[in-house]
């Protein structure tokens, strides 16, 4: 649970300065399963960070990044920032750094493409309208008026 020393990026660096804020209001959504010592850094100095968590709780945290990826708020790669979290969370614990990285990569594609798929980002439903066309040898009033359809945005 160190503060920034030379040659380290905080978590936040790892971001696009435009979203840090929400990358903050993210890290502080965390604090239910960081370690006390973790919540009492600034989370613009965090670099290291302890979770306390079961593994359900994991899902909040995973969850979150993946938004943050599917949105574009890295400006590094997926996999730099599965390295990053491998070095300096216990997200995934192993004593060989290449599994942690794999496990924290793979768990990350995995939740980027369940909300992806979902369209469960931001847990937003928008109400859109579908108008299906019948041939011309229907009869009228046999259908194919606007039929709404709720799509997760």
């Amino acid at each position: 649970m160190d503060k920034v020393r030379e040659g380290e990026q905080t978590l936040i660096g790892l971001f696009l300065p435009q979203f840090q804020p929400k990358i903050k209001e993210m890290i502080a959504g965390w604090k239910a399963v960081m370690s006390e010592q973790s919540k009492i850094i600034n989370p613009e100095d965090l670099v290291r960070i302890e979770f306390c968590f079961t593994s359900r709780k994991k899902l909040v945290v995973y969850r979150d990044l993946a938004r943050a990826v599917n949105e574009g708020w890295l400006k590094v790669s997926m996999i730099d920032l599965a390295k990053h979290l491998a070095m300096y969370t216990n997200l995934a614990v192993n004593e060989d750094m290449a599994i942690r990285i794999h496990t924290i990569y793979h768990f990350l594609k995995d939740y980027k493409k369940k909300f992806t798929s979902n369209r469960r980002l931001n847990g937003r439903i928008v109400t859109t309208a579908s108008k299906r066309y019948l041939p011309p040898t229907s009869t009228p009033g046999a259908g194919g008026g606007d039929d709404s359809v709720v799509r997760v945005a």
